[in-house]
Protein backbone atom coordinates (compact mmCIF):
# COMPACT_ATOMS: atom_id res chain seq x y z
CA UNK A 1 0.00 0.00 0.00
CA UNK A 2 1.03 3.92 -0.46
CA UNK A 3 -0.08 6.59 1.67
CA UNK A 4 -0.37 10.40 0.21
CA UNK A 5 3.15 10.99 0.50
CA UNK A 6 4.19 8.04 -2.18
CA UNK A 7 5.86 5.85 0.21
CA UNK A 8 4.84 2.10 1.07
CA UNK A 9 2.58 2.31 4.33
CA UNK A 10 4.11 -0.30 7.26
CA UNK A 11 2.00 -3.17 7.96
CA UNK A 12 0.42 -2.05 11.10
CA UNK A 13 0.18 -5.26 14.26
CA UNK A 14 -0.61 -3.63 17.15
CA UNK A 15 -2.13 0.04 18.24
CA UNK A 16 -2.70 1.59 21.54
CA UNK A 17 -4.92 4.45 22.12
CA UNK A 18 -4.22 6.83 24.95
CA UNK A 19 -6.29 9.94 26.37
CA UNK A 20 -4.75 12.60 24.12
CA UNK A 21 -1.93 10.41 21.67
CA UNK A 22 -1.95 7.17 20.05
CA UNK A 23 1.15 5.07 18.88
CA UNK A 24 1.13 2.44 16.21
CA UNK A 25 3.79 -0.63 15.71
CA UNK A 26 4.85 -2.18 12.93
CA UNK A 27 5.34 -5.77 11.50
CA UNK A 28 9.55 -5.30 11.85
CA UNK A 29 8.92 -3.49 15.28
CA UNK A 30 9.02 0.14 15.11
CA UNK A 31 6.51 2.23 17.14
CA UNK A 32 5.05 5.34 15.84
CA UNK A 33 3.42 7.96 18.11
CA UNK A 34 0.90 11.17 17.16
CA UNK A 35 -1.61 12.98 19.27
CA UNK A 36 -0.65 15.36 22.47
CA UNK A 37 2.96 15.13 23.91
CA UNK A 38 2.99 17.08 27.19
CA UNK A 39 4.83 15.11 29.52
CA UNK A 40 7.10 13.25 26.36
CA UNK A 41 4.29 11.09 26.42
CA UNK A 42 5.29 10.66 22.26
CA UNK A 43 8.67 9.46 23.05
CA UNK A 44 10.16 11.80 20.61
CA UNK A 45 10.99 15.62 19.72
CA UNK A 46 7.54 17.79 18.27
CA UNK A 47 7.38 20.83 17.38
CA UNK A 48 4.33 22.48 19.30
CA UNK A 49 1.97 20.58 21.86
CA UNK A 50 1.12 17.98 19.17
CA UNK A 51 1.26 16.17 16.02
CA UNK A 52 -0.95 14.90 13.73
CA UNK A 53 1.52 12.68 11.42
CA UNK A 54 2.72 9.13 12.99
CA UNK A 55 6.38 9.48 13.21
CA UNK A 56 8.85 6.94 14.56
CA UNK A 57 9.94 6.92 18.19
CA UNK A 58 13.57 6.81 18.56
CA UNK A 59 15.15 4.86 21.70
CA UNK A 60 17.88 5.08 23.42
CA UNK A 61 20.66 2.46 22.42
CA UNK A 62 20.23 -1.03 23.03
CA UNK A 63 22.90 -3.22 25.21
CA UNK A 64 25.85 -4.69 23.79
CA UNK A 65 25.70 -2.36 20.55
CA UNK A 66 21.97 -4.57 19.33
CA UNK A 67 18.99 -3.38 18.77
CA UNK A 68 15.12 -3.06 20.08
CA UNK A 69 12.59 -4.94 18.34
CA UNK A 70 9.74 -4.03 20.07
CA UNK A 71 6.88 -6.75 20.44
CA UNK A 72 3.45 -4.82 22.07
CA UNK A 73 2.64 -1.16 22.72
CA UNK A 74 0.13 0.67 25.23
CA UNK A 75 -0.74 4.09 25.91
CA UNK A 76 -2.49 5.80 28.83
CA UNK A 77 -3.69 8.93 29.76
CA UNK A 78 -0.32 10.20 30.82
CA UNK A 79 1.99 7.45 29.51
CA UNK A 80 2.81 5.55 26.63
CA UNK A 81 5.03 1.45 27.10
CA UNK A 82 6.94 -0.38 24.39
CA UNK A 83 7.86 -4.08 25.24
CA UNK A 84 10.61 -5.02 23.46
CA UNK A 85 13.71 -7.72 23.03
CA UNK A 86 17.19 -7.02 22.30
CA UNK A 87 18.45 -8.18 19.15
CA UNK A 88 22.03 -8.88 19.20
CA UNK A 89 24.56 -6.96 17.24
CA UNK A 90 25.51 -9.81 15.21
CA UNK A 91 22.38 -10.64 14.24
CA UNK A 92 21.47 -7.06 13.18
CA UNK A 93 24.66 -6.88 11.04
CA UNK A 94 23.68 -10.13 9.16
CA UNK A 95 20.28 -8.55 8.57
CA UNK A 96 21.64 -5.51 6.85
CA UNK A 97 24.13 -7.35 4.90
CA UNK A 98 21.56 -9.47 3.68
CA UNK A 99 19.64 -6.68 2.58
CA UNK A 100 21.93 -5.13 0.66
CA UNK A 101 22.61 -8.40 -1.29
CA UNK A 102 19.20 -8.79 -1.97
CA UNK A 103 19.50 -12.04 0.78
CA UNK A 104 16.76 -12.94 3.05
CA UNK A 105 16.84 -12.75 6.55
CA UNK A 106 18.82 -15.03 9.05
CA UNK A 107 16.48 -17.02 10.80
CA UNK A 108 18.30 -17.23 13.62
CA UNK A 109 16.57 -16.85 17.10
CA UNK A 110 16.24 -13.77 18.86
CA UNK A 111 18.77 -13.29 22.28
CA UNK A 112 16.22 -12.90 24.82
CA UNK A 113 13.18 -15.77 24.34
CA UNK A 114 12.20 -15.71 27.57
CA UNK A 115 9.55 -13.20 29.54
CA UNK A 116 12.33 -12.65 32.47
CA UNK A 117 14.35 -11.41 29.63
CA UNK A 118 12.03 -8.70 28.05
CA UNK A 119 12.84 -5.15 28.58
CA UNK A 120 9.89 -2.05 29.18
CA UNK A 121 10.95 1.05 27.58
CA UNK A 122 8.31 3.76 28.48
CA UNK A 123 8.23 7.33 28.16
CA UNK A 124 6.91 9.59 30.89
CA UNK A 125 7.22 12.45 33.13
Amino acid sequence: ARHRGGGSVPRIVDAALGGTHSCLLDESGRVYSFGRNSLGRLGRVVSGKWSGDPAPVRFPPAPGGGAWRVTSVCAGGRHTMATARVRSKERVDAEEAAAQSGGSRPRSPLVSQSPSRRTSVSAQQ
